[in-house]
């Protein structure tokens, strides 16, 4: 899947990563308001990645670290 429209991607993550992923409904909001752009394989690859590493308080979360970028990874109130 090279690219998936934001109306399909989201009910998918909310699917697969419901169980999961403790900043799922974070994460639908920030890009169902702010990324009204396709979703590309690279932002699945890394919200995987994200939702596997990162503790749901976010006090492992090194937004200046290697890997994705603030743009992929932003929460809502994190990217302006």
């Amino acid at each position: 899947m090279p690219r998936a429209a934001l109306e399909v991607a989201v009910p998918l993550w909310q699917l697969l990563l419901a169980d999961q992923f403790p900043l799922l409904d974070q994460w639908c909001q920030f890009v169902q308001e702010h990324y009204k752009k396709a979703i590309s394989r690279d932002t699945w690859n890394l919200l995987l990645d994200f939702s596997r590493n990162v503790k749901s308080d976010m006090s492992n979360y090194d937004a200046d670290g290697a890997g994705a970028s603030r743009e992929h990874c932003a929460l809502p109130g994190q990217l302006h």
